[in-house]
């Protein structure tokens, strides 16, 4: 009978230790994140490395096998690197307006986007 308590106490400690927490109040963000509020190129410049981005605007250039150059709305430019894996069979022209979803790349001197998401809108 002891044992039988002993193991059932156990259990439910364990099993209560898998459980997750999730918590309703807003998580704060980190320095520099912009969440999902649209940016511009101009803010993104002024931003930390690693700092959540999403932008509006056109591929204006192709520069190499996954870089390339964006124009936001506002006529400002950015190089963006979007792997292959990224475009998931999406074709675009400079014509074609997107919505970009990534992290600021800072380096000694330049500042670029790494987008892990894209998509064409109206």
């Amino acid at each position: 009978m002891k044992r039988l308590l002993i193991t059932t106490t156990l259990l439910a400690l364990s099993t209560s230790t898998l459980a997750e927490f999730t918590n309703s109040e807003p998580q704060p963000k980190r320095f520099g994140d912009v969440g999902n509020q649209l940016s511009t190129i101009a803010q993104v410049q002024k931003l930390n490395d690693n700092s959540h981005v999403i932008l509006e605007g056109y591929i204006v250039k192709q520069l190499s096998n996954d870089d390339y150059t964006f124009k936001d709305n506002a006529g400002d430019t950015i190089t963006i690197e979007l792997e292959d894996n990224v475009w998931n069979g999406l074709n675009v022209s400079e014509k074609d307006k997107i919505r970009i979803t990534g992290e600021v790349d800072k380096e000694w001197s330049k500042t670029q986007i790494d987008v892990y998401q894209i998509e064409k809108i109206q």
